[in-house]
């Protein structure tokens, strides 16, 4: 409930009145990761339809674009649906469009009563292409009937004007220090935690004003001292399915370093550590910390790794991936598609391990 959301109270106050309104207007909701943006729209919905939203399921939709087939993930609940199309690349333009036009199409009913809009949450839809984007736009007018879309955006700035004029901008601030005590005071005291205020306060040092990072933190401190496995508490947790996804990267690279897959035989290398890119991006929300992450594990593996199987001294081989690191961390911040630049990280971590040129 709103009530219950301690920070962005402004945001909620406006998102309250908005719910209470005869005519939902188009919403974009923008501010930094970590600071509550899909809860607070979760909530909204949960003031027009009630606690049926938070039902959420998921499923993937295949379809194929020149010969290529693509899986869009939708969370949908009795009232509302979810998708990233921007995790599709080059192919978010047809995803978004198609995925549309089928729901425009749908007449919702609940308990035999009609629901008059379609409302379609749209994820990171300040990294769709151009394209993409400007195809939204003539959908927003041509949908007015039947759906009502909400974005969540990092990056206000990269969001086209024209989509930007036909909504209503809702920013939200990062939360402050008292604000993420509050709110992970109230879960140590719910879980009656003997987390003490050292220790929270170093989680929320860590955290960096993420709550969203803070409470995977919170979580693990939790599960330790309760000695709950991980897996069994939180196995959809973002923070462990991005876990899971880099040591199936790291494995992948390692296999081919310790030549068990052959590089020079192996026709679809580039596209295996695509897909294993493409699985990570579909199923975690933020990828920055990614770089930081991956290379963290590729120095405990060089650390470990037998000086015969190293093509440069120890140290060159560390000083050169972190440099990689630092390029592409810039380039993906930059840049509109993620995928690009893990891509270009990647290949470039394969070329040092594997002494393949600069």
């Amino acid at each position: 409930d709103f009530n219950e959301i301690v920070h962005n109270r402004k945001v909620c106050k406006t998102l309250f009145n908005i719910s209470k309104t005869s005519d939902i207007p188009h919403i974009a909701i923008c501010g930094q990761k970590g600071t509550g943006k899909r809860t607070m729209v979760r909530a909204f919905l949960k003031e027009i339809y009630g606690r049926g939203i938070y039902e959420l399921k998921y499923n993937n939709v295949t379809r194929k674009y020149n010969n290529r087939k693509i899986d869009l993930l939708v969370g949908y609940s009795r009232y509302h649906f979810e998708i990233n199309p921007s995790k599709h690349s080059v192919y978010d333009k047809l995803v978004t469009q198609d995925f549309v036009k089928e729901v425009s199409k749908y007449q919702n009913t609940v308990d035999n009563e009609r629901i008059e809009h379609n409302t379609i949450v749209i994820h990171d839809a300040d990294k769709l292409t151009i394209e993409a984007q400007q195809s939204l736009r003539s959908t927003l007018e041509h949908n007015i009937i039947s759906c009502r879309f909400i974005f969540i955006v990092s990056n206000i700035e990269n969001l086209i004007d024209p989509l930007q004029s036909r909504c209503i901008i809702l920013r939200t601030s990062v939360l402050n220090k008292s604000e993420m005590t509050q709110i992970m005071n109230n879960i140590i005291e719910n879980e009656n935690s003997l987390i003490n205020t050292e220790q929270l306060n170093d989680i929320i040092d860590h955290s960096e004003n993420d709550l969203t990072y803070g409470m995977s933190l919170l979580y693990v401190k939790l599960c330790d001292e309760k000695g709950i496995q991980i897996s069994e508490r939180i196995v959809s947790d973002s923070l462990f399915v991005f876990e899971e996804h880099t040591n199936r990267l790291l494995n992948f690279i390692i296999d081919l370093h310790t030549d068990k897959i052959k590089l020079m035989t192996e026709k679809k290398v580039v596209e295996k550590f695509r897909n294993l890119l493409y699985n990570m991006l579909l199923v975690i929300e933020e990828t920055s910390q990614f770089i930081e992450m991956f290379i963290d594990k590729l120095f405990k593996y060089i650390d470990q790794c037998d000086d015969s199987m190293l093509k440069k001294p120890r140290a060159t081989h560390l000083r050169n991936i972190v440099r990689s690191g630092l390029k592409y961390e810039e380039t993906m911040i930059a840049g509109s598609k993620e995928i690009y630049h893990l891509e270009a990280f990647v290949l470039n971590v394969i070329c040092e391990l594997l002494g393949l040129g600069e």
